[in-house]
């Protein structure tokens, strides 16, 4: 997932946690901390990691 949608949805998550509290700067900073790890370990979980397909040299035997 790109770095910015990434960024939004965190930023998203931290307005949803702090909607209707007294807050700080530092509350503020400490929340998007927070919910910027929860989406990315999120994204990790879905993530399937796939083996290098390693390339040969082709011939012409090789093709069909």
């Amino acid at each position: 997932m790109k770095p910015e949608i990434i960024e939004a949805l965190a930023l998203e998550l931290t307005k949803s946690k702090l909607a209707n509290k007294e807050t700080t700067a530092s509350d503020w900073v400490q929340a998007y901390k927070e919910s910027h790890t929860e989406i990315e370990e999120a994204c990790d979980e879905g993530r399937v990691y796939q083996k290098p397909v390693a390339a040969g040299p082709l011939s012409s035997s090789d093709w069909p």
